[in-house]
């Protein structure tokens, strides 16, 4: 399927990003946005490297991973369980085709998935903390830089302090030690 729909993308790839921020679009075709754009992640990381050469240098538009991030993330505070979920989820995805690719936009995405920690019920952070691990494995290095890990690490440590407290036996600390150790 994805070699037939590759000559679309450049005319799908729009609507679909279109779709994710519309106002007017449903939660399930916020979702089902978020999954395509996910599952052809590969292609929007190849449109800014334009394969050989790489960041740009042969044309690519090295801005279309900001654009995607930046979708992704905005969806991520949505006000339906499902399209967090979705969201989160595609964001993990892209952020394993896309690598170092993310590092200009860790700061922007980590205050919203921080946010996120804040809002999420645990279904839901448990695939944020998916996501973040995913973060730390695949952009490497730059999520420890500069204030990065100011912005980060303390929300983290006090959502532990607060989950250990409240109940020790609770499900979503084992996740959530594996993202702080990962990060």
């Amino acid at each position: 399927c994805k070699d037939e729909l590759a000559p679309h993308l450049p005319q799908l790839h729009p609507f679909l990003l279109q779709q994710l921020n519309s106002p007017e679009s449903v939660p399930q075709l916020r979702c089902i946005a978020a999954w395509t754009l996910a599952r052809y992640a590969s292609w929007a990381v190849d449109q800014a490297n334009n394969l050989p050469g790489g960041n740009g240098a042969n044309g690519g538009d090295p801005s279309l991973v900001g654009q995607v991030a930046e979708a992704l993330v905005k969806r991520v505070l949505d006000p339906h369980k499902k399209v967090q979920i979705a969201t989160c989820s595609a964001l993990g995805v892209f952020v394993e085709a896309a690598g170092d690719l993310m590092a200009p936009y860790l700061e922007p995405v980590y205050r919203i998935l921080m946010q996120a920690l804040q809002k999420y019920g645990t279904r839901s952070r448990l695939v944020l903390f998916d996501t973040l691990g995913v973060m730390a494995e695949y952009v490497g290095a730059a999520i420890g830089e500069g204030l990065l890990p100011g912005m980060y690490v303390p929300p983290m440590l006090r959502l532990w302090n607060d989950i250990a407290t409240e109940n020790p036996f609770d499900r979503s600390l084992l996740p959530l030690m594996e993202c702080l150790g990962s990060s």
